[in-house]
């Protein structure tokens, strides 16, 4: 899945192994930076991760929180994710 934002602002990926906690390796293949944020519907984030131009980043995603890519700087945000479920 790839996600492209333009400007300032936040894109949400959904995750496909919704019900059940799962890994998301996510990749900046663009030239901003941003940061990968996962919060519980309407709750405080658990985690935010800064995420720089052609690094990765392996993020636990629990089942029922989201994945928010936001940024602050201006140009065309890119990214790559991968989801997989998490094994027990």
């Amino acid at each position: 899945m790839a996600i492209t934002g333009k400007g300032p602002g936040q894109d949400a990926a959904i995750n496909p192994y919704e019900g059940q906690d799962c890994l998301v390796l996510i990749e900046n293949i663009g030239a901003v930076s941003f940061s990968a944020r996962i919060q519980q519907k309407g709750q405080k984030d658990l985690s935010s991760k800064n995420i720089a131009p052609g690094t990765s980043q392996t993020l636990s995603l629990p089942k029922d929180y989201e994945l928010y890519l936001d940024t602050t700087d201006e140009g065309t945000g890119k990214a790559r994710l991968l989801f997989k479920p998490k094994e027990e």
